[in-house]
């Protein structure tokens, strides 16, 4: 049967993207999917028509590094696992051209804190077109290193992050060129 919608959300279903293919060919017309990171799992780079694309992140997954299909614009990841001492437990390949970005980490072993520098680390080496970066429910420390350089991000426009200190969020927008702010 033809897919009539290019939205595809997972039922919790573990299979792989090519067994999904393989019994819904339609479906390599989608533009929006939710699934576990596991399903597209040495797929991503071919997911080509892929525009949106939510990812969910299980616990016992083995840290391997996943590629976001390199068309996607907007991507959000659920269920992040972090820890202090690690930082990300997957290791995840952006697309150069990812506009947004929204985050909902968990931390590793009931660890109460992550380091702002811990989290932006992977995320200051790319992303120039970055637009818009939500971190949801986990509140942000002081970095352990050096405070992450945000000049690489010369199109953020909008950043939702709570924040451990006011220290952290002066540290946050001296590092900002003050013309990436517009009301």
């Amino acid at each position: 049967e033809e897919m009539k919608s290019r939205h595809v959300v997972y039922n919790g279903n573990r299979d792989h993207w090519n067994k999904w293919i393989t019994r819904w060919p339609s479906l390599v017309n989608a533009t929006r999917l939710g699934c576990h990171v596991e399903n597209i799992y040495n797929v991503g780079g071919q997911l080509t028509q892929l525009e949106r694309i939510w990812l969910h992140q299980d616990p016992h997954e083995d840290g391997s590094k996943t590629v976001v299909p390199p068309h996607v614009h907007t991507l959000k990841l659920s269920d992040c696992y972090m820890s202090p001492s690690r930082g990300w437990y997957h290791a995840f390949v952006f697309p150069t051209y990812l506009r947004k970005l929204k985050v909902r980490i968990s931390l590793y072993n009931s660890e109460y804190y992550l380091p702002i520098d811990v989290f932006l680390k992977p995320l200051t080496t790319c992303l120039a077109h970055l637009q818009i970066l939500k971190v949801m429910d986990t509140e942000l420390y002081p970095a352990h290193g050096d405070f992450p350089d945000f000049k690489c991000w010369p199109n953020l426009a909008y950043l939702t992050m709570k924040l451990a200190t006011v220290k952290i969020a002066h540290q946050l927008l001296a590092s900002v060129p003050t013309t990436q702010w517009r009301g």
